[in-house]
């Protein structure tokens, strides 16, 4: 007697997956390439379907590219050759415009500070504070050149007490390689005069706030 084989009751197993280029808040940027895979082990695998965002199904044959910005859903399922047809399933994701090349560099300026005299000397020491902002890629790095030497890493305000005519030259680069064109800062430094301190409260005669 020869048993017919078992009709097939049993659904494919469905599964998708989603690929691409991720930013740091999870988000596809550009685009977005949804895989669906589906198996069945007795009758096999007739057909793959999938909807993307509500649309109506449509048949499956390559990954489904994505690349509209904002929040998608995909749906698949799959029949296998008994009629049997798997459960809806579903991936969701966002996709988010790709950021333009930073081609603008930093802006970048200084300030110098310390207390001055009648003609407009430092008296003592002059203290030199550069601030730099880049909106595109941020600032990586701020330098400064004092009296024509190399340009020096900047990190904290360089205080400058020797006596005479100074240049301070500036830069900053930001993240994407871009530097601004060096600025310049000139001043003169002249030691205190006898009997008088322009570091301390009452300072001395000839001084002044800058």
């Amino acid at each position: 007697v020869v048993v017919p084989p078992a009709k097939d009751t049993t659904a494919p197993q469905v599964s998708a997956g989603v690929s691409g280029t991720k930013d740091a808040d999870g988000n596809y940027v550009g685009s977005a390439a949804v895989t669906v895979s589906a198996t069945d082990t007795e009758s096999g695998v007739d057909k793959v379907e999938y909807a993307l965002d509500g649309a109506a199904f449509a048949a499956y044959s390559a990954p489904v590219s994505v690349n509209k910005t904002g929040s998608h859903t995909v749906q698949y399922r799959a029949t296998d050759k008994a009629g049997n047809t798997s459960p809806v399933g579903s991936v969701t994701f966002k996709v988010v415009a790709p950021q333009q090349d930073d081609t603008t560099a930093p802006q970048v300026s200084a300030q110098l500070s310390g207390s001055m005299d009648w003609a407009w000397n430092y008296v003592g020491s002059a203290t030199l504070t550069i601030s730099a902002t880049d909106s595109g890629s941020g600032v990586a790095t701020v330098e400064y050149s004092l009296d024509g030497q190399p340009f020096a890493l900047y990190s904290k305000p360089v205080a400058v007490s020797q006596p005479g005519a100074h240049t301070v030259s500036y830069r900053a680069t930001d993240k994407a390689g871009n530097t601004s064109n060096a600025g310049t800062a000139t001043f003169s430094v002249v030691g205190a005069a006898p009997g008088s301190d322009c570091s301390k409260p009452g300072k001395g005669k000839g001084c002044t706030d800058d």
